[in-house]
């Protein structure tokens, strides 16, 4: 775990270090899967998914969507950034080949309305066009007033079909 980096979101590391163990042991709210190099004992990303719904109120009744969310996915930078600092598309690939099958794995048994996560507010909103090049959307607002969900600071909620 020493050759996970991540400057773009520091606390990222800091997960992984002191509190990915909780999240990897027989828990049954959380699971939190490793990515790891076939070539060196190197983490290339992880990613936490958890169950969770949607609660929201679009014809004056209380409707609840089952959900899974992608609560923790970071990248590598030492994998994912090139030299010249820019993205090299691992996130997405990482996103395609790992976070999607294991997520329709789940809906296979669960049935799953929505993949959901919290995107964190950055100053150049890159984090949200990549979510957004996976096909994650933003609620409209027409459904945004409706949507209820936890006080999370400094992240918007997207969300995209399993």
């Amino acid at each position: 775990m020493n050759k996970f980096h991540s400057c773009r979101v520091p606390g990222d590391e800091i997960f992984l270090r002191e509190n990915a163990s909780l999240y990897l042991e027989n828990n049954k709210r959380y699971v939190t899967y490793l990515v790891k190099s076939i070539h060196r004992d190197d983490i290339i990303a992880y990613f936490t998914l958890s169950a969770g719904a949607i609660f929201w109120e679009p014809y004056g009744y209380i409707k609840s969507d089952p959900t899974v969310e992608i609560s923790y996915y970071s990248l590598n930078d030492i994998h994912a950034i090139d030299k010249n600092g820019k993205g090299i598309g691992l996130g997405k690939l990482i996103f395609e080949d790992f976070i999607l099958p294991a997520i329709q794995e789940i809906n296979k048994s669960l049935g799953i309305a929505f993949i959901t996560l919290f995107a964190i507010n950055t100053k150049m909103d890159k984090v949200k066009k990549v979510y957004q090049n996976m096909g994650f959307l933003y609620p409209g607002a027409e459904v945004q007033e409706y949507i209820q969900y936890g006080d999370v600071e400094d992240r918007d909620l997207m969300y995209r079909r399993p």
